[in-house]
């Protein structure tokens, strides 16, 4: 027989705790990111500039940390908002990395990101958490596509960076116009990857996600999809919706009125 490592027990080796032992538990518990996606560390931008963040509570690497009081942190124009945890000296903590976009996630240092701030703009980076989920809306105006196939066009504001591993459902609606008819001529819709890619991959592997319809008269139609990203390794994944026609004829307009036309992602496992 062969004998296997359990803890914790009321006696023998399983009766030793150890800081270490518990994050190799704990860490199967949850995956790390802030407990309500909602009301938990909710970071807002203000005059200054300075990032307010709510309070709240995380879980990093199997451990739980917790911000009593809501906080102001001084921020610059580009940099990454985190809660760093460093079990060296048992300190977790709130701290701005000026120029910084991709956090430190190892044994030694565990950064969970909470905004980005890029261009002078704030994003909320806590897609992360434990059954959170972000979404975003397509540019409010009417976009007329004139990709044509093979090369797709970005749909303006339909845009969301993940970068933690993982995987990710992800969930789009594309709210489509044909305006003008082209008989034998189709449409494309599909949520894509335009920056990224070798560290992510459709699930299952090669799998094609694109949705299309005819634009052989005019019509609108309303298509509704979901969709599995496994993100291999820490790395900002950009996700778009894009759209195109397969040939120049026609006009094909993607509508984003009143949220018709938006992109979601829910971390999964």
């Amino acid at each position: 027989m062969a004998d296997l490592a359990v803890w914790p027990t009321d006696g023998g080796d399983g009766a030793v705790s150890s800081e270490a032992r518990w994050r190799k538990m704990a860490r199967l518990w949850a995956n790390s990111g802030v407990k309500f996606i909602n009301s938990d560390l909710v970071p807002t931008l203000v005059a200054g500039p300075v990032i307010d963040v709510s309070a709240g509570q995380c879980w990093i690497d199997g451990h739980l940390c917790e911000l009593d009081v809501p906080v102001s942190v001084p921020v610059t124009s580009a940099g990454l908002l985190v809660v760093r945890f460093t079990p060296a000296d048992n300190h977790a903590e709130l701290v701005y990395l000026d120029g910084v976009t991709v956090p430190v996630q190892t044994d030694a240092t565990w950064e969970l990101p909470i905004a980005l701030m890029s261009g002078g703009a704030l994003y909320d980076r806590r897609i992360m958490a434990v059954g959170g989920l972000a979404s975003i809306i397509a540019n409010p105006v009417t976009t007329a596509v004139t990709a044509l196939n093979p090369t797709y066009g970005t749909i303006p504001g339909m845009q969301m960076v993940l970068w933690h591993p993982g995987e990710y459902l992800l969930t789009a609606q594309f709210d489509m116009e044909i305006a003008t008819a082209a008989a034998g001529n189709l449409a494309y819709v599909t949520p894509a990857i335009t920056s990224g890619a070798s560290a992510c991959q459709f699930s299952p592997s090669g799998m094609t996600v694109r949705q299309f319809i005819s634009m052989a008269q005019v019509w609108r139609d309303t298509r509704f999809g979901q969709y599995m990203l496994r993100i291999l390794r820490p790395a900002e994944v950009v996700c778009t919706g894009q759209a195109c026609k397969g040939a120049a004829t026609g006009v094909f307009n993607i509508i984003g009125a009143t949220g018709a036309t938006w992109l979601a992602a829910r971390r999964v496992g």
